[in-house]
């Protein structure tokens, strides 16, 4: 299931993806029975730092540097 995940988001790098647009492209059957069954897929791979979330739960593809090293950005949060 991660593989499909990374294959989404590398995809469509730079877009952001909420738990529910993921869950919803990956498996239509499974996300009408729990639109939130991709978060422990999602919250693994961020763990591995194979993909970056923002202060409001949206997920992206980790940009990588010329080395190969994966950069992770700190996202400031969102001003009230």
């Amino acid at each position: 299931m991660e593989d499909e995940i990374l294959n989404l988001l590398q995809e469509n790098a730079g877009t952001p993806f909420s738990v529910k647009e993921v869950s919803k492209r990956i498996d239509r059957t499974q996300y009408r029975e729990d639109p939130h069954w991709a978060r422990p897929f999602l919250e693994d791979l961020v763990r591995m730092r194979k993909i970056i979330s923002d202060a409001h739960g949206f997920y992206f593809q980790a940009p990588e540097l010329d080395d190969g090293a994966t950069r992770f950005l700190l996202r400031p949060a969102a001003a009230n």
